[in-house]
Order: structure tokens, then sequence, then C-alpha cells
């Protein structure tokens, strides 16, 4: 009896260390939502939001809301720091067009990867996607995932950055992975 209740709980151990990305809670989806961060070492959450006006409109000034959702505090959500926002977490946003309210967002910590904001289509739930080049592939972007090896808080080991989404032309979904470059 006890191999049949140990077997599967060592064959789950195995597939959660070989494909090493902690499991991590997925937040809820929303019309708003843009796309989510998540990092080792722990499961909180940082998630970027378009940014409404009260009528309903983009807040052009400030088109991107970043916030935390802390699941290592049951799930509540937090506003970033003024020093996660200016050195880590935080993004800066230019309106590339502003008739058709599109921009470019970098992520303050990566400042070499361009994050487009484009219009959903009208059949869409939401009003808004993200999409980012990577390895040849236009995504979707649905999540971030970086893998942290050492390092400290403020200068972490990055391993590689995993984007998931869909493929723009396709629509299958997509993972790509990247290795950032060492800041000089």
């Amino acid at each position: 009896m006890l191999r049949f209740t140990l077997l599967p709980a060592l064959l789950c151990l195995f597939t959660m260390i070989s494909h090493g990305q902690t499991t991590f809670p997925t937040p809820a989806d929303s019309k708003e939502r843009l796309f989510y961060l998540q990092r080792d070492p722990n499961t909180n959450t940082i998630v970027y939001d378009i940014n409404y006006m009260a009528d309903g409109s983009i807040n052009t000034v400030d088109p991107v809301h970043v916030y935390w959702i802390k699941y290592m505090k049951g799930g509540q959500k937090e506003e970033l720091l003024e020093i996660e926002k200016k050195f880590a977490y935080g993004a800066k946003t230019e309106i590339v067009d502003a008739a058709e309210k599109t921009f470019k967002l970098n992520l303050v910590a990566y400042k070499s990867i361009d994050i487009m904001l484009k219009p959903a289509p009208a059949k869409s739930p939401k009003k808004y996607n993200a999409f980012v080049s990577v390895n040849g592939k236009t995504i979707a972007l649905n999540k971030v995932y970086l893998k942290i090896n050492g390092g400290s808080p403020m200068n972490p080991n990055i391993e590689y950055i995993e984007f998931t989404g869909k493929d723009h032309k396709t629509g299958k979904p997509v993972v790509e992975k990247i290795k950032p470059e060492k800041p000089s």
C-alpha cells in the first residue's frame, strides 16, 4: 500500500524538480490585464494593468498601473514601493501613436526590452494587448518569469527571462527564453 502512495508523490516531486520553475499561483485574469511577472525565490507577483480614467478612457499620461499580488500574505494587493518603481519593477512608457493610442513600455530594470501596448480587436474581452518580440517571434504577452540564481536583492543574478503568451501570427501558445546581458 505504501508503494502506491509513495510512487505518485515521487513522480510529482521529480516533475517539479526537472522543470526547474516553482509552481506559482496564476492571478485572476481581467480586462485590464496586460501581463504579470513572477520570479524566484517567492510567489509574490507583479501585475501590469492598463490604467483607465474615471470615464473609461486610457490614461495617456500614466497608461500602466503596476502593483503586487502578495500571495505570501494571503493574496492581498499592494502598491509598489517608490524604490521598486524606480529600480526594479516599474515601467516607463511613451506614446508611439497618439491617434491609435499605442505605447511602448520598458521595464525599468530591462530597458532594452520593448513591449508594445496596442488596442485589442473589437471582439476581444480585453481592451489592450502587450506584444514583445523575442527570438524572432512576436508574442501577445501573458506572463514574464525571471529565473534568479543568487545575487542580491538590488543586483540579482538572472539566469534567464521567459516570455509566455500566444504567437501573434498563429495564435498558438508560445514560450521563449532569453539570457539577459549583464549591465556594464
